[in-house]
């Protein structure tokens, strides 16, 4: 089963570990390979790395029309990246 969120509207926060990963995403997002599009992206762009507290201020601190999806990308499996209960 596969989800394409190119057809919901909603909002999406993805955040890439380094350049690596930003590079990656840039080109498959580039060759609309991806599920959803550049316009649902938060600021249109790839979201660098930050602390969760720092997600939390920059990004959840704000009203959005749609509802928001979170998409980590990351090579770590240990780290974790809980969020504050709204």
């Amino acid at each position: 089963m596969s989800i394409n969120l190119s057809c919901f509207k909603s909002s999406i926060a993805c955040i890439c570990e380094g350049g690596a990963e930003t590079a990656i995403m840039q080109i498959l997002l580039e060759n609309n390979l991806l599920i959803f599009k550049r316009e649902q992206l938060i600021g249109e762009e790839f979201i660098k790395r930050v602390s969760v507290r720092e997600f939390e201020q920059n990004y959840l601190g704000m009203e959005y029309d749609y509802p928001i999806y979170i998409l980590r990308i990351i090579d770590s499996r240990r780290e974790k990246f809980n969020l504050r209960k709204g």
